[in-house]
């Protein structure tokens, strides 16, 4: 028989009536609890005209627990504080970024009680949602085969910075300067050598990049300077938070993120203060993820979509027909985080993914605690935009097109003499990508015209007799490779 398991309580420590949400043993998941949150929130006046709402956490027996937040939403100049027992308040956690995003994972708290503390505009709903605690007795974490990170504070938001024009990809963008990079959309490290001019505003750029961004031969190589243990001694959340988004992508994609051996451009995942930011696409040299500790896992497999090659879905030039941006919603230095981008840099693919991870929430940057993005069209059972936790089935053939576009063949020579022969194409390609190919005329054949990773092509080749020279061209996955044969004789 299972252990019958008794409800605990939350209370929320207010003047009026405390709320309570019940928080309930997992089964078969030793220290593993289950939330439920009551309907609205209680708020009371605070200072600065805001209010607040206090939500503490009682666990007998624990000796440090650990929040899963399934959605944090928060506005500008709103804050979320996590206080444990006889420990330092953690945060301020701010509404900057994919911060701003679902599945946030605290640092592990150490004690028993705790308390959620939220500062901001009254609304109907919690800022948060507090979805499962995980806890730990003292006697697990002293026998626990690795310890547990504790006793650091992240750090709040960086601020939005110099207002600047950059160009990329021969658009002009609006962008923020931040500690000496330049920052468009909150999360996007522009280039180096982008250039950046004075203040003002025009278009931006789009959701996958083109060839000149592409990584070669779709390999990226990465290096992890982020430090497995802390100074304390206490395994660093953020190094499991990389592992885990790259061990991601690759089960999806294998080998599409190595460990970094001696190639020329490759991307360093290293620690920041107040950003989850990244490139999209090849930039070139070494460039950066850079993961504040508050950056949650979903926040580094969306980091890592950039660096990919994936721009946030609000930019496509379609998303008018599909949501609604509200800029007079929008907190006034971030509305360039809304605009739409040029097709020089990249394109559509496939329909529009309101359950993309690489969408904007509907309060995202919100000023008045009103949507800024309101969906046009009834959206998928099931799907809220910018609560994904991993990437849609959407973003999966996104990368899936760009990747398996990025092929290499060596025809072996352009130039052919009149004889007949055969000559030789090498696809390459990752194991999962599949190709199709064809040839544009009657004097020429393929041994193969279909296939999945990489394969080699044998391409005969009629004698020509008849023509002073003749081309023709093989199609593979939609892009060309032209052979040219001279007259027999010449």
């Amino acid at each position: 028989m299972k252990p019958q398991y008794l409800p605990i309580l939350f209370a929320l420590a207010l003047p009026a009536v405390a709320q309570q949400v019940v928080l309930t043993p997992v089964e078969d998941t030793p220290g593993q609890y289950s939330v439920a949150m009551p309907a609205e929130p209680n708020w009371r006046p605070h200072t600065n005209g805001q209010s607040v709402v206090r939500m503490t956490v009682n666990v007998p027996g624990a000796a440090a627990c650990q929040l899963q937040f399934a959605y944090l939403g928060l506005a500008k100049d709103e804050a979320m504080h996590l206080h444990a027992a006889g420990d330092t308040a953690h945060g301020p956690y701010l509404g900057h970024g994919p911060v701003n995003r679902p599945d946030f994972v605290s640092q592990w708290l150490p004690g028993d009680t705790f308390a959620i503390t939220a500062t901001g505009r009254p609304t109907a709903d919690f800022p948060f949602v507090l979805d499962s605690v995980r806890c730990k007795t003292a006697e697990q974490l002293e026998a626990a085969p690795m310890k547990f990170r504790r006793n650091f504070t992240p750090t709040p938001g960086a601020p939005g910075g110099e207002e600047v024009l950059a160009m990329v990809d021969d658009n002009l963008v609006r962008a923020s300067r931040n500690n000496g990079a330049t920052v468009l959309q909150g999360d996007i490290v522009l280039p180096e050598d982008a250039p950046v001019s004075g203040k003002g505003a025009n278009r931006d750029s789009m959701q996958i990049v083109g060839a000149n961004r592409a990584w070669a031969k779709f390999r990226i190589p990465y290096v992890i300077n982020i430090p497995v243990y802390d100074s304390f001694g206490f395994l660093t959340w953020e190094r499991q938070e990389v592992e885990g988004a790259i061990a991601y992508w690759n089960s999806h994609f294998p080998g599409l993120l190595v460990p970094a051996q001696h190639e020329s451009d490759y991307v360093v995942f290293r620690p920041a203060t107040g950003v989850c930011q990244s490139s999209v696409g090849r930039v070139g040299s070494a460039q950066y993820i850079e993961l504040d500790p508050a950056c949650s896992s979903t926040a580094a497999i969306h980091e890592i979509g950039h660096t990919i090659g994936l721009w946030h879905e609000q930019m496509r030039q379609d998303r008018d027909q599909y949501v609604k941006i509200n800029f007079d919603n929008i907190t006034t230095d971030k509305a360039s985080n809304f605009y739409m981008v040029g097709v020089a840099s990249g394109k559509n693919y496939g329909t529009y993914d309101y359950g993309s991870i690489m969408h904007y929430s509907a309060y995202a940057f919100s000023s008045n605690g009103k949507p800024t993005i309101e969906p046009l069209k009834p959206m998928p059972a099931g799907v809220t935009m910018g609560k994904a936790t991993v990437a849609s089935a959407g973003d999966i053939a996104s990368v899936r097109n760009l990747v398996c576009n990025a092929w290499f063949v060596a025809p072996g020579g352009s130039i052919l003499d009149g004889y007949a022969e055969t000559i030789t194409l090498d696809i390459v390609l990752p194991p999962y990508c599949s190709w199709t190919a064809s040839e544009s005329a009657s004097w020429m054949s393929l041994n193969k015209t279909s296939g999945t990773g990489p394969a080699t092509i044998q391409v005969k080749v009629q004698p020509n007799t008849i023509f002073y020279k003749r081309q023709a061209n093989i199609t593979i996955n939609g892009k060309t490779t032209t052979i040219v044969q001279n007259r027999l004789g010449l």
